[in-house]
């Protein structure tokens, strides 16, 4: 197990087809259980995380893990035990900038303004409903799935971006790669509305593997990407570089993110073709 992850475990929330290696010591009687996620399974664990109680759902494919305060990802691990994310409180573009989907007045990792909950939980599709503490502000849900992660935008007052904030594989080595098959490196900046239909990836340098991601709903609004500091992306979609304007105001909203085993662009074109087959929820 990846030793950055939290040890502290309380319960679990749901637990399916799951695989357990067992090994017990006969002194003692310890127990080291290793819980792998089969195919088309999802587990979910209540866990402290980076200082904040925290779900970790575990998939397929990677490792998520979510800050029920702070109604974000702080968290996406790998199978190599790599983090695209890497929050950690303090440091700025170090640690506490970074997460998804950083949505600017809300659903931050390490904020501490929403509550969160799983109001849905099957064993291939959980849901999380957040919603800040104001009950004005913003609310939104997270649909998890074995291969991908939906989020819907369902109020937001003012206005709202989609961000990624994190690190690629740990660190900032490769490329965005857009849907019209642009391929730029990470030290380049780009600053413009992505063609339709509107999504992008960031492959891993030395990894088969990319992080996608999705606007379902496409517009001519400005999407824009930097390298902050050398030390994270900022990826935003209704987000120009290099202000703090937020220009999103549409609700209701869904944005996807998925880690996949691949870098082929044609791949990923048509694992996002089949996506966009299956109605949103």
């Amino acid at each position: 197990m990846n030793p950055n992850l939290a040890k502290t475990i309380r319960n679990y929330l749901s637990f399916f087809s799951i695989t357990a290696c067992v090994a017990l010591c006969t002194v003692g009687l310890l127990v080291n259980v290793r819980l792998l996620a089969a195919e088309n399974s999802i587990t979910v664990q209540e866990i402290d995380y980076q200082g904040q109680p925290s779900y970790r759902i575990v998939i397929p494919s990677a490792t998520w893990i979510y800050h029920r305060y702070g109604a974000g990802f702080a968290a996406l691990i790998d199978r190599d035990g790599r983090d695209w994310i890497s929050y950690r409180p303090g440091g700025g573009s170090t640690g506490e900038y970074r997460g998804i989907p950083n949505c600017g007045m809300c659903f931050h990792a390490g904020y501490t303004n929403s509550t969160s909950r799983i109001v849905g939980s099957e064993p291939n599709h959980i849901t999380i409903y957040s919603e800040t503490t104001d009950g004005i502000s913003c609310d939104g849900q997270w649909d998890i799935y074995p291969d991908h992660a939906t989020f819907t935008m369902l109020k937001a007052k003012p206005n709202y971006w989609f961000l990624y904030e994190g690190t690629p594989a740990g660190t900032l080595q490769g490329f965005v790669v857009r849907s019209n098959g642009e391929r730029t490196p990470y030290p380049e900046i780009g600053s413009k509305s992505i063609s339709a239909p509107e999504w992008l990836y960031f492959e891993a340098g030395d990894a088969n593997r990319s992080l996608v991601f999705i606007h379902h709903e496409n517009d001519d609004i400005i999407d824009q990407y930097w390298p902050m500091e050398g030390n994270m992306t900022v990826f935003g979609f209704g987000r120009k570089y290099p202000g703090t304007e937020r220009f999103l105001i549409e609700t209701p909203q869904h944005f996807t993110v998925a880690l996949r085993e691949t870098r082929n662009y044609k791949h990923i074109r048509n694992f996002i073709r089949s996506l966009s087959k299956t109605p949103l929820k």
